[in-house]
């Protein structure tokens, strides 16, 4: 586990630096980044971008009095709205409310410890090297590029409902940070929530950033550093415009291997880290939201029972399974597999993309025979 930690380690001494007592931490270019043709995504500069979580809500004709609807079309997206409704405002609702959490202010940390075959994120932007596609930033520089947008969509909101392209002008109520790997400078996030609370916005502004579980150890090395304070995660856990997604990466340790190219020998601590990890944060009081990414369907209700032996019952109702996507950045990935392997690109590609969808359809299924309310009901508030 040292090593590990260690390498660790490094990867998060090439990613911060202090300018006097202010943190930096390095950030990915994401104008001219094939992540930026792959996911259309509105930038804001070049190291910042607007995601849209669910593209319906921005219909100025959407029936929100259809719940099902409504629902559906948080299913085919993302149920990170309901997270900052719920958590901000109180309301476990399908309501229009929704609208005002609907698009996040993202930025993306330059480091990784994985390179999971199906990440939308370019290589290059993950390697944690300060090179042209990379630039320090504090977080008082980002939230003043946070602050910027907002403004200006609160002024066009004056104007005007909808945009040139007829849909609906959205306020920007949240900030996302990405990655990469966020834990690797986990600091990040305090600050970030203080600030917001010093400028009166903690109960307005929701922040929900990632994770892919494979940190709690290192945290805990932190700690030891003197790096970060004792019992820094339950600080971080006592804000309420707080969220974490929570990737689990697989089931058992061949399927967490394919799933993040690493060894099986590491694979095998990683599973257990990440079982580790996810306790960590519950028990820390910090509001998590698991997905599950190419599980193993022949393992996934063995890895669930384990979960819910040691965090309860609530967790697998929290627990949701994440439909993968074949990016342009995840094909040339794939190729240049096949070229140290020799296999036919094409074939290889699609033999990927063939298991990530049957993978996840018989995981939607052991997860509805788990839980009856899977994916019919809202998971937050658990």
């Amino acid at each position: 586990m040292q090593s590990y930690l260690n390498l660790l380690y490094n990867l998060r001494r090439s990613t911060l630096q202090y300018d006097g007592n202010e943190l930096k931490i390095l950030l990915a270019k994401l104008k001219g980044s094939t992540q930026e043709t792959d996911i259309e995504i509105p930038l804001i500069g070049q190291f910042f971008r607007i995601k849209e979580d669910v593209k319906k809500f921005k219909d100025p004709n959407f029936d929100w009095n259809d719940k099902e609807n409504v629902m559906k079309a948080i299913l085919e997206r993302f149920d990170m709205p309901t997270w900052a409704l719920y958590r901000l405002r109180g309301k476990k609702e399908l309501t229009p409310e929704l609208k005002d959490f609907n698009d996040v202010f993202v930025y993306q940390i330059k480091t990784c410890n994985l390179r999971c075959p199906y990440c939308y994120v370019d290589d290059g932007l993950k390697d944690g090297r300060m090179d042209k596609n990379a630039e320090f930033f504090s977080i008082s520089q980002i939230l003043e590029a946070f602050y910027g947008e907002r403004e200006r969509r609160r002024k066009l909101l004056k104007e005007r409902e909808v945009d040139k392209n007829g849909k609906l002008i959205l306020p920007l109520n949240r900030i996302r940070p990405s990655g990469g790997e966020p834990s690797l400078v986990p600091e990040q996030w305090k600050i970030l929530l203080e600030k917001l609370e010093v400028d009166g916005l903690n109960k307005e502004v929701y922040v929900q950033s990632d994770t892919n579980l494979t940190t709690g150890h290192f945290i805990e090395f932190l700690e030891r550093k003197n790096e970060v304070e004792k019992g820094f995660l339950q600080q971080v856990g006592s804000f309420k415009n707080f969220g974490l997604l929570a990737s689990i990466k697989g089931t058992d340790s061949k399927n967490y291997a394919r799933n993040t190219s690493i060894s099986i020998k590491l694979a095998e601590k990683l599973v257990e880290e990440t079982l580790y990890t996810l306790g960590k944060y519950v028990d820390s009081g910090v509001d998590v939201y698991p997905f599950l990414y190419n599980p193993n369907p022949e393992t996934l209700e063995e890895f669930l029972d384990r979960m819910k032996e040691k965090l309860g019952k609530n967790i697998i109702k929290k627990t949701w399974v994440f439909p993968l996507h074949m990016y342009n950045v995840t094909k040339d990935r794939l190729r240049k597999i096949t070229k140290k392997i020799g296999e036919k690109e094409e074939e290889y590609v699609k033999r990927y993309e063939k298991e990530w969808k049957e993978n996840f359809l018989r995981a939607e299924e052991i997860m509805r025979k788990i839980n009856p309310e899977y994916k019919k009901v809202l998971r937050v508030g658990l």
